[in-house]
């Protein structure tokens, strides 16, 4: 799985007081970069309701966590226009507890 399926989750983990989420992202930027944006805001998008809706307690027992980390594991290197698109939303997540790490793999 990875952002081409955006309503499902990937990985998920148990991070002590913090639900981790994980996503794949194999997509170059190159290309079609808007669609490549708008399907990865999309599947964060499933990760932030899925935390918020509390829905992942199902899987742990009933454990409700405090905070979510959402991981995006990219294979290339992200493109610049994601970055704006974290800072934009920054405030809203932090809100939430929420907070969103990028690695390239």
């Amino acid at each position: 799985m990875s952002i081409t399926d955006p309503k499902k989750i990937d990985t998920m983990a148990d991070g002590g007081d913090t639900l981790v989420l994980a996503v794949s992202d194999h997509l170059r930027w190159d290309i079609e970069r808007a669609a490549h944006l708008s399907m990865l805001q999309d599947k964060l998008n499933t990760y932030v309701r899925f935390y918020e809706s509390g829905e992942y307690m199902q899987y742990f027992d009933g454990k409700k966590f405090e905070k979510c980390r959402i991981e995006v594991h990219f294979l290339h290197e992200w493109h610049e226009c994601f970055d704006k698109m974290l800072e934009l939303v920054k405030d809203k997540l932090d809100a939430k507890n929420i907070t969103i790490r990028c690695t390239l793999n």
